[in-house]
């Protein structure tokens, strides 16, 4: 399933956080980038002076890594991912389809219900449930015609961030399914 058909049917059931656009669209929660080049890419946002570095880290799964940098504006974050190795998932990804939209998170309000909702629809997940401090979220397998993969996102509380056992377990089980 598409990007459009999940974000229509989230919105259209309410599954969406309320902050969304008249309070009816599903919020995008981030965009994520996967590129070549980590340095040069946050370079060239940073520079914009639009997007100003929010955090960076490394994380390892079984086989492979990568590296990210957070970069927010106001009322957009954007996730930049560098494989660390040519076996990454992000690597991968680049091989297989080039730099861009590595995933599109959608924020929603309750993700069992949202889960629910998009699996009547036919959507499979590549990923299960994961969960951290404030933070529950899963992945669909990536759309064959755009590549992307929608990520629903619950935050819990307001600094719902991303923490090294989340991101580190997203990526052992996107490795485990063979995805990128």
């Amino acid at each position: 399933m598409k990007f459009a058909e999940i974000a229509t049917l989230l919105s259209a059931a309410g599954a969406a956080d309320d902050g969304g656009a008249a309070d009816n669209g599903a919020e995008v929660d981030h965009v994520a980038l996967a590129v070549r080049d980590l340095e040069a890419a946050q370079d060239e946002f940073l520079s914009s002076g639009v997007f100003a570095l929010h955090e960076r880290r490394e994380t390892m799964g079984r086989s492979s890594g990568m590296v990210s940098a957070v970069l927010r504006s106001k009322g957009a974050t954007l996730v930049l991912l560098q494989g660390s190795a040519p076996t990454s998932q992000v690597s991968r990804f680049i091989d297989h389809v080039g730099p861009g939209v590595h995933h599109i998170a959608l924020r929603v309000r309750h993700l069992p219900r949202a889960m629910h909702l998009v699996q009547e629809a036919g959507v499979e997940f590549a990923t299960r449930m994961i969960e951290g401090s404030g933070i529950r979220q899963i992945f669909t397998k990536r759309d064959p015609e755009s590549h992307v993969m929608v990520e629903m996102i619950e935050r819990q509380c307001v600094d719902g961030r991303f923490s090294d056992a989340n991101v580190t377990e997203l990526f052992m089980q996107l490795e485990q399914a063979n995805a990128f």
